[in-house]
């Protein structure tokens, strides 16, 4: 275009090029955002350029087409130039980092093979897209602004595309740090209307989130601090978020509910929680037994529950086994069915439900979330001695508890289990056939219809 210019004897007042590139960009790019106006030529410092530059096209010397496309041109790498913070960082500190991060694991555990990726480092990867995005739809956002600038990129319209004003998140002590920070990320930043549901005694999960430090942690960053220093103010930050305490057990009977509250406390960092419990009718107190191997522990099982279906004048009530392992789970289930032809036991696998009328036998940990007028937790001990529990234990313990309305059975092969010492006044050890129980259980069926009032 300077070229057109000198050749048409447009600017045979001015010596260099370099004089004319910036009143030409800013000529250029007023005109391709038809915001160029006759006080344009009046207020700029460059006036004189500016019209020699509409004389030109006037005169036909330049084209507007070309001017309108060389000015779109500067409008578009104007528009992208916020992008240049965010790119230097994802280049030069980002990668850099993660690169580390792996090399210092493949050192850990010997060998990291190329192709796969850790549970963790994918949701790193995720929450650091979402990290990245948000600093680009801000940036865009001021830009928009300035530039009067209306439709967004295609790429961020992806990702606005899943943001939602309000998210709720259930059962959230079982999400890691990671996932509910991308979970959050999926409200507006300015929002973040995030709602979390869950007791810190009931994660399944060695990984999962455990105590209000880490959700302040969460969100309320700052973008100033390392995350030692940030560590470090946990205690002094002012809470980000308000915390409700649901004051109201609705399914277990004042008996239970202290000892399940017992095993709670026991729990490191949570102090028993000060439900209001409402049981009118006769209680039953937790039983244990002490029974060796697994044909004895069946016939306790049918005795027991016997007597359940005896004290609820023949009715059988939703019931769950709680065992070490799979295959004790799936041979329970067969000897029971063999014990008990008129009821059906079945083994549930990978968080399976179930139907409510069938005892149901679940590996310990995935049962959270349901409930049973009777629940028995079979082999405590051996449980208790198992490695990859160790972590986790107690709140696996509590959350099996805290699934039992009125009925609670426990059985161990050898020793004691060390975290019923706090209950012991508790447990009775024998049957429930003496104890006057006359009622409708209390725990809601998996199939009901009726709303929660009812």
């Amino acid at each position: 275009i300077i070229g057109k210019l000198r050749a048409g004897g447009m600017l045979e007042s001015v010596s260099t090029d370099k004089e004319v590139k910036n009143p030409l960009n800013q000529f250029s790019a007023k005109f391709a955002d038809d915001s160029l106006n006759e006080r344009d030529a009046v207020t700029t410092r460059n006036f004189v350029l500016f019209a020699t530059f509409s004389a030109a096209i006037e005169r036909g010397i330049i084209s507007k087409a070309e001017v309108r496309t060389y000015g779109r041109s500067l409008l578009v790498a104007k528009s992208i130039e916020h992008l240049k913070g965010t790119l230097t960082r994802l280049l030069n500190e980002t990668w850099p980092a993660y690169k580390r991060w792996r090399s210092t694991r493949a050192a850990e555990y010997n060998s990291l093979n190329p192709d796969t990726i850790d549970t963790n480092e994918f949701d790193l990867l995720i929450l650091l897209g979402f990290k990245i995005s948000d600093d680009l739809i801000r940036s865009y956002q001021n830009r928009a602004r300035e530039e009067r600038m209306l439709s967004w990129p295609e790429e961020l319209k992806k990702i606005l595309a899943v943001r939602r004003h309000s998210v709720f998140v259930d059962e959230a002590p079982d999400f890691t740090i990671l996932q509910l920070g991308y979970v959050a990320a999926l409200t507006p930043p300015k929002v973040r209307a995030l709602f979390c549901v869950g007791d810190f005694a009931q994660r399944n999960k060695q990984s999962g989130l455990s105590s209000e430090a880490q959700l302040r942690y969460l969100l309320q960053p700052r973008e100033s601090d390392s995350v030692e220093e940030l560590a470090l103010k946990l205690d002094v930050l002012p809470e980000p978020f308000e915390n409700f305490v649901l004051d109201r057990s609705y399914r277990q009977s004042r008996t239970m509910y202290q000892f399940a509250n017992r095993i709670r406390s026991s729990i490191d960092n949570l102090e028993a929680s000060l439900l209001t419990v409402h049981a009118e009718e006769d209680e039953v107190s937790p039983i244990i037994a002490h029974v060796t191997e697994i044909g004895l522990v069946v016939e306790w099982l049918v005795a027991r529950i016997r007597e359940i279906r005896y004290l609820l004048q023949g009715e059988l009530p939703s019931v769950a086994v709680f065992v070490p392992d799979s295959d004790t789970g799936r041979k329970l289930a067969d000897l029971l069915n063999e014990r008990l032809p008129n009821d059906r036991a079945q083994f549930l696998p990978d968080f399976s439900r179930g139907e409510n009328d069938m005892i149901r036998v679940f590996k310990i940990g995935d049962f959270k979330g349901l409930e049973f007028e009777a629940a028995f937790l079979v082999g405590l001990d051996v449980m208790e001695a198992d490695a990859s529990l160790q972590s986790i234990f107690p709140e696996l313990v509590y959350v099996a508890a805290s699934r039992a309305a009125t009925f609670f059975g426990v059985t161990y092969a050898s020793t004691p289990p060390r975290i019923l010492e706090d209950v012991q006044d508790l447990l009775i050890r024998g049957g429930w056939a003496d104890v006057p129980v006359q009622r409708t259980p209390r725990a809601y069926s998996d199939s009901d219809d009726q709303d929660f009032e009812d």
